[in-house]
């Protein structure tokens, strides 16, 4: 997609920002901020804007999807992301029974976090979700294999409804350890399940096996039928993508929604890191690109029909567009590692995201009450909060959703600093591509949000 540049300009006390038109279809425009807020223009208005002739009902616009301001009226403003954590990752165990040829885990230590430590990062939270008024929180136990230490994720559960937390908690299993007593208590608990899965069985089992090299395919297929008896309105999946499977995205999905009956994935790429067992398992950027093209071309047809499916990469890249609302900590306004998304390990150390593996990105600890204070801190030496900046970001409509991407995937790649450039390339692929339909059919484009 070919996209202009709209520059900056005054005119009295009314102050445009700048913008990018990105998309336009049947006489209408779509624009998109420098604040990655977006707005649909005819060609008349559009004209104006052009000619930095806006009249009140432009001006009006413009200032209330933030690409302008007026001197002297309080408009409310999008700002970059301050610091408070509403995203706790409780690192319980790196034990774990598979062996993926991928893992960015450093699996070295196997044992579980002990109850008490446990406790005592739960106590840590709820003094800080209390003391700041919090309304409601995101927790994720995490592995490893984290239902090897499901009795500490029920008396996590517990500690949450007896401390007067509202707290969302998402779990991502390797699905093997499933069984229907477990489907039930998660169920019970509340828990939403997202099941790692790499597509039909032999590319499944090309790179998710058991510690002894057999595959783990069937077993995982038995822990997602498991859940399905009890999460009646579907689980989600996980699917990593790599040089073995990239080519064959719709064969994946074809397994995944005629045979397995799932209708919410999502996929992420495999980056370089540290732990890998196998190398050169990244694909390249077209391969990359034609994954998410075909993904698009897939969901799109599948509206309306018994087949209709979602992947969630793809979904937050249209939410961004379309509704603005900013919800998603990874990509909506660029990374928010350590600001809002946070980790606990199992001496009390305090992580960005999910840097438990990584001793010199700790950023606080549990022994220090004034947690915003100590990242604060943090945020002026820790390389993990260095900016993610190229030459291209400086024209790119659609740094302000990335930023440079994901600060772990860099850290993990050893290059702090540097933007991702797999998260770069999946931007410009999709980003034009839900643009395109949002101008040509908003409708499904709307359908698609509601999947």
């Amino acid at each position: 997609m070919i996209y202009e540049k709209i520059e900056p300009f005054t005119d009295g006390k009314f102050s445009f920002h700048g913008a990018y038109k990105v998309a336009g279809y049947d006489g209408y425009n779509l624009l998109i901020s420098r604040k990655g807020t977006s707005v649909i223009l005819s060609g008349g208005l559009l004209a104006r804007l052009e000619q930095r002739v806006p009249d009140d009902d432009l001006k009006f616009v413009l200032v209330q999807h933030f690409f302008a301001e007026v001197e002297n009226c309080n408009y409310d403003k999008l700002h970059d992301a301050g610091i408070m954590p509403t995203y706790f990752i409780l690192d319980l165990t790196k034990a774990c029974n598979f062996s993926c040829s991928y893992c960015f885990r450093d699996d070295k230590q196997t044992d579980v976090t002990p109850k008490e430590r446990l406790k005592k990062n739960l106590e840590y939270i709820r003094n800080f979700y209390h003391g700041n008024n919090l309304r409601r929180i995101v927790v994720q136990p995490w592995g490893g294999e984290p239902l090897i230490a499901f009795d500490m994720i029920e008396f996590m559960m517990k500690f949450f409804r007896s401390n007067d937390i509202n707290a969302k908690v998402e779990m991502e299993t390797n699905g093997s350890l499933v069984t229907d007593g477990i489907a039930k208590k998660l169920k019970d608990m509340g828990i939403s399940v997202g099941v790692s899965i790499d597509g039909p069985e032999k590319l499944h089992d090309s790179q998710r096996k058991f510690l002894n090299g057999t595959g783990t395919y069937r077993q995982v297929i038995n822990g997602i039928r498991s859940l399905q008896k009890y999460y009646v309105h579907g689980i989600g999946t996980i699917s990593v993508i790599t040089k073995n499977n990239a080519l064959y995205v719709k064969e994946m999905i074809d397994d995944f929604v005629c045979n397995l009956n799932l209708k919410y994935f999502k996929f992420n790429v495999v980056r370089e890191n540290p732990f890998s067992r196998e190398e050169n398992l990244c694909p390249s950027v077209d391969e990359v690109q034609a994954v998410y093209r075909t993904l698009f071309d897939l969901i799109c047809a599948s509206v309306g029909t018994e087949n209709e499916f979602i992947e969630d990469t793809i979904r937050s890249r249209l939410a961004n567009v379309l509704l603005s609302t900013g919800k998603n900590c990874c990509n909506s306004r660029g990374c928010t590692g350590g600001l809002s998304i946070i980790s606990f390990d199992k001496n009390g150390d305090i992580f960005p995201c999910e840097m438990t593996d990584f001793v010199d990105e700790r950023i606080a600890t549990v022994n220090n009450p004034d947690l915003i204070g100590q990242i604060a801190e943090s945020r002026q030496n820790n390389k993990y909060f260095l900016e993610k900046y190229c030459e291209n970001c400086k024209d790119c409509p659609w740094w302000s959703y990335c930023r440079g991407g994901c600060s772990s995937r860099v850290k993990y790649m050893g290059k702090c600093g540097q933007i991702d450039e797999i998260e770069c390339s999946i931007n410009r692929i999709i980003y034009p591509l839900v643009c395109d339909l949002i101008v040509r059919d908003r409708e499904k484009a709307y359908k698609i949000l509601e999947i």
